[in-house]
């Protein structure tokens, strides 16, 4: 971060827990003139620092599931990239990403059942199947996303699949929610023209996605190695399976600065933590701050780094390549 002056990290750590705000109320938070503020979103967009705006979503609140799935290739690099291209492109994928160590690639699913899950994963995985070394899977039972800490901002987080319901929801809601996950800036007309809907019927599903549960937040797209990070996951063996010990990694998870993201399952690794880190040695430094506080409550920790993650809701609808990709044709600048 060293080239974004006190300005950029203001706007950046706004953004960070409120994606769609105004430019208007964004430039009010940040004490400067409307130009100025808009100038500095349109900058950052042309340089790829910032990559739109998602909301995050549980779903939990629609009655779905989400699985998690690690795969161990004999001859990695063709069979990975097979597999990510079917991944990517799948309606129920949310996650894919290409990893470095134990695992060769790590992919979410959203299912309503165990059986649903098994079929779409052995769907998705049924090209390489012969070359398949190793694979496990696992239900999450909890993720909580935490705004990016390094930032500057106080630790603020959102909690997913904290319960599960059942809300009437139609092809519009699904079209409507689907897009927003491409880039939840678009206004209400352009979902609407792209959709064959119209902009009260988007309004309104909108507003139902919100008031249900269904997203529970916004956060701006970033491009992490803007600030000079890379994405890596700690797998974590449990000693102590109390709610204790687990309320323990989660307050760590929390107040950690370069902790984005805290997972529980069933089956697989039981606990998980998402960590933006500078590089190895910063990773090293992490885990051995993990031990020294909960040193007692933890066994094996395994790591991987991801080489390239990409993240899309589908919702039983096919995805095309510039909604798996998360592009946006609107600045975020415009549309703010």
């Amino acid at each position: 971060m060293n080239s974004f002056d006190a300005l950029d990290r203001l706007l950046f750590r706004i953004l960070d827990t409120e994606g769609t705000i105004s430019i208007s109320d964004l430039a009010r938070k940040a004490r400067r003139g409307r130009d100025t503020v808009a100038y500095r979103l349109r900058r950052m967009e042309e340089e790829g620092v910032l990559r739109g705006v998602e909301p995050i979503l549980d779903p939990g609140a629609l009655g779905l599931g989400l699985f998690k799935t690690y795969v161990s290739f004999a001859h990695s690099p063709t069979s990975v990239e097979r597999a990510l291209k079917t991944l990517r492109a799948h309606p129920q994928v949310y996650c894919a990403a290409r990893s470095f160590g134990r695992w060769d690639l790590i992919f979410n699913m959203v299912a309503h059942d165990a059986r649903e899950f098994s079929e779409a994963r052995d769907e998705v995985l049924s090209r390489s199947t012969a070359d398949i070394r190793e694979m496990e899977s696992a239900v999450f039972t909890e993720m909580v996303y935490f705004n990016r800490k390094y930032l500057g901002d106080k630790p603020r987080s959102w909690t997913a699949l904290s319960h599960s319901r059942t809300i009437e929801v139609d092809d519009a809601f699904r079209r409507v929610l689907r897009r927003m996950c491409v880039d939840a800036r678009e206004s209400e007309v352009a979902i609407a023209k792209v959709e064959k809907l119209t902009p009260i019927v988007v309004r309104t599903r909108r507003q139902q996605a919100e008031s249900n549960g269904v997203i529970i937040g916004y956060r701006a797209r970033f491009d992490r190695s803007a600030f000079e990070l890379s994405s890596y996951k700690f797998h974590i063996q449990l000693r102590r399976h109390t709610t204790h010990a687990i309320q323990g990694l989660r307050e760590f998870a929390h107040r950690h600065p370069y902790v984005s993201q805290f997972m529980l399952h069933i089956g697989g690794w039981p606990c998980e933590m998402n960590v933006e880190a500078h590089d190895n040695r910063h990773a090293a430094q992490i885990i051995d701050e993990l031990r020294a506080k909960h040193g007692e409550d933890i066994g094996l920790i395994d790591i991987s780094l991801y080489d390239r993650d990409s993240f899309s809701w589908g919702f039983g609808i096919e995805k095309v390549r510039g909604e798996v990709e998360g592009t946006g044709s609107e600045s975020l600048a415009s549309a703010v």
